[in-house]
Formats: structure tokens, C-alpha cells, sequence
């Protein structure tokens, strides 16, 4: 279905070092797989605690605004989403893009963005890898 471009922003990762982690004790961090949020043990009580930035993507449609992440697909592609490279996507942004209904394990509906319209969005940028055209084969999936 066809949507119209609404915004696309930011949010900074994190990484923090916490102290007393126990993997006894799951709700020691409430948010914790939440938004792609990974906890890796160290020992002796500590544990790296690290959350992706993301790049989002808002879109209007059936009345309502929804949310797409998009980062994956710059990072692989554009490199480190920088200030300076977050600007060009921002201004290089359609005004409207198709989106595809997708439904989760466990009947969460969300919605995203085929790749062939996320490179031809990176092309507009001028962020292409080496100068070259994002060329990706139908059906190819980014991981």
C-alpha cells in the first residue's frame, strides 16, 4: 500500500557497563529486548549492556501514523549513520513509498520497506558504496 512520508529520526545507541548483573535474575533490566537491546556476561558480576541506534522512518497511511525501522538497511549499505549522512537521508527522503503489511510469531503486525525502494532512496543520496549503484538481486534479503 501507498504511504506518505511523514519524518525520519534518530535515536543514539548505547553501551553501558552495569555492575550486580546476575543471570538469575531476568527482570534485573526492565528493558531488555527491547528494541534490539543485548546484555553479554563478562563475569564476576558485570555485563556490557548494549542498545543499536536506530533510524525510523514515519509514515502515514489508513489514517494513522506508523513507524518503520530503516537503520539496517543504511548501515550495510551507507556505513556509520553519522550526522553529516543522516542529513542526506533526511533530505533525500520521498514523498511517498510502498509499504508491506508483515505479521511476527506471535500476531504483532508491522510494516516495511522493500529493499529495491531503500536503494534507489540511498541513490538519491549520493551515500551509494564506492560511487557505484546499489544493485541487489530480486528477493535478496540484508542481514
Amino acid at each position: 500500500m501507498l504511504a506518505t512520508c511523514k519524518d525520519v529520526h534518530y535515536i543514539a545507541g548505547s553501551y553501558e557497563c552495569v555492575q550486580s548483573w546476575s543471570n538469575k535474575d531476568p527482570g534485573y533490566l526492565p528493558s531488555l529486548g527491547q528494541g534490539g537491546t543485548s546484555v553479554s556476561d563478562r563475569g564476576t558480576g558485570w555485563a556490557d549492556v548494549v542498545t543499536p541506534s536506530r533510524l525510523i522512518l514515519t509514515v502515514e497511511f489508513d489514517n494513522g501514523e506508523h513507524e518503520i525501522w530503516i537503520d539496517r538497511f543504511f548501515k550495510k549499505t551507507a556505513g556509520r549513520l553519522t550526522a553529516k549522512r543522516r542529513g542526506l537521508i533526511r533530505a533525500a527522503m520521498p514523498v511517498t513509498i510502498e509499504v508491506e503489511r508483515q505479521v511476527g510469531r506471535k500476531g504483532t503486525v508491522y510494516y516495511t520497506v522493500s529493499e529495491h525502494q531503500l536503494a534507489t532512496w540511498l541513490e538519491r543520496t549520493g551515500l551509494a558504496p564506492r560511487g557505484q549503484p546499489v544493485v541487489l538481486k530480486p528477493g535478496a534479503i540484508l542481514r
